[in-house]
């Protein structure tokens, strides 16, 4: 469904030109627009990640930027008072009439981030209005609960998990003569080590988010299945393991490098 025409940030933080749809309640779809100048790169935002919207500008945004860029419970402070936007559209420009409106998003670290877009009717005002209430649950200016934004934080932290597991997968060598042991080497690929270590940054950044402890950097993995796999296959190291439990446990553990 076509939402309307804004102008918002790209990536590279300039202001753009974009159409808005959407794919069902789930996606908000910022299209390229190419009038007049070069192709812009389009984007999406999952609208299970906006936690707060409303007509309003740049103090709207700075209020959340300020209180965002503190210590581990910043976003739980930012959130704690009501939303500051105002019930009248705010108007700009000269030749036509605009409309300030604010996307407040949860990013891949947890943390607030408020979108700044500009709407040119009052129509298209409307249509996001509606199309954000049915998607959000939420009304203008509404604050989620904090149970709201711990669902978002451990969705986003479930899906970092995931996105870390596989980076591992890519770093791990097996050792020969231990074979239920494993190492992540990093010097094996510098760019799967670099994603690697993003992710676990990332993870980290949600975990304190959610008041969790944080993850160290792995460097020797044990396999307890694959030792009893090992033990299994050579029956008369299990009979010596049993019975030499201080010595099989020295014989399992794994080198630190």
């Amino acid at each position: 469904m076509h939402l309307g025409v804004t102008r918002s940030t790209n990536k590279e933080g300039s202001l753009t030109a974009y159409s808005i749809k959407s794919k069902g309640l789930g996606r908000l779809v910022f299209g390229r627009m190419s009038q007049g100048g070069p192709k812009v790169e389009g984007f999406e935002i999952d609208t299970n990640e906006i936690i707060g919207y409303g007509p309003g500008g740049a103090e709207t945004a700075n209020s959340f930027n300020s209180v965002n860029a503190g210590a581990g419970v910043a976003v739980g402070m930012a959130l704690a008072a009501p939303l500051m936007l105002p019930i009248a559209l705010l108007t700009s420009g000269s030749s036509s009439t605009s409309y300030s409106y604010t996307l407040l998003e949860m990013n891949e670290r947890a943390r607030v981030v408020p979108r700044l877009i500009t709407l040119f009717s009052e129509k298209d005002v409307q249509y996001f209005n509606d199309f954000l209430a049915a998607s959000t649950g939420l009304l203008p200016g509404e604050q989620p609960t904090g149970a709201d934004l711990d669902r978002v934080r451990k969705a986003k932290l479930n899906n970092a998990l995931d996105a870390l597991s596989d980076a591992k997968k890519r770093l791990i060598t097996s050792n020969e003569q231990k074979p239920w042991c494993s190492r992540l080497d990093f010097e094996k690929s510098p760019e799967d080590t670099a994603v690697y270590r993003n992710l676990l940054d990332k993870v980290n950044a949600i975990k304190a988010a959610l008041g969790l402890d944080s993850m160290t950097e792995e460097v020797s993995i044990s396999g307890d299945d694959k030792y009893q796999d090992y033990l299994e296959s050579a029956p008369h190291l299990k009979v010596w393991a049993e019975a030499n439990p201080v010595a099989a446990e020295k014989f399992k553990s794994c080198p630190s490098t």
